[in-house]
């Protein structure tokens, strides 16, 4: 039987998130051509991280949240307008896509 040790494991993550970074890096710079390479990575690194806290950790849930901080602003959630949006990423009822699905259909209603 086939066994990944830790290690391998800890290298197949960092091998996937270097090539999510890098994907990202393109369609931010795509979305957002008055962003400065660096600053794209920092959204990037940062929204990972934020993400995370919401529970939020898929591949296309994460790019959703990355790039709704790029368009807002990296605090967009804690923003007063934007009360509904904490709202629902905090919510234990909706799974992490549905999170993000209810906030890019309101935002584009």
């Amino acid at each position: 039987m086939l066994q990944i040790r830790k290690e391998q494991m800890e290298l197949f993550d960092a091998v996937m998130l270097e090539q999510f970074i890098e994907k990202m890096e393109r369609e931010l710079h795509h979305l957002f051509s008055d962003m400065s390479a660096d600053e794209i990575g920092k959204q990037i690194i940062s929204g990972i991280r934020i993400a995370a806290t919401y529970g939020i950790t898929s591949e296309q849930a994460v790019a959703l949240y990355i790039t709704l901080m790029c368009g807002m602003g990296a605090d967009f959630p804690q923003q007063e307008s934007n009360e509904w949006i904490a709202s629902t990423l905090k919510s234990d009822e909706l799974n992490q896509q549905a999170k993000m699905d209810l906030i890019f259909a309101r935002l584009e209603s």
